[in-house]
């Protein structure tokens, strides 16, 4: 899969909800993910939208606080 985004519709106004910002956030940034996070993440794996999450196990998500994308 490729994700480019300089090609999405939505750049500019949905990239604080969007799931690439959370993959790719700035240093520093890791939380924890809560119960109906994981469940959320769970539900897209079993679609095929995201890896299997035994791949994910152990490690610590970036997440990057609303708004960021748009002031960075």
């Amino acid at each position: 899969m490729l994700i480019d985004c300089d090609s999405c519709v939505g750049r500019g106004v949905r990239c604080a909800d969007c799931v690439v910002t959370v993959m790719f956030a700035e240093e520093g940034g890791g939380m924890e993910w809560d119960a109906q996070e994981r469940r959320a993440l769970a539900v897209l794996s079993a679609a095929g939208l995201l890896p299997p999450l035994a791949e994910l196990a152990g490690s610590v998500l970036q997440r990057v606080p609303r708004g960021a994308a748009e002031r960075g």
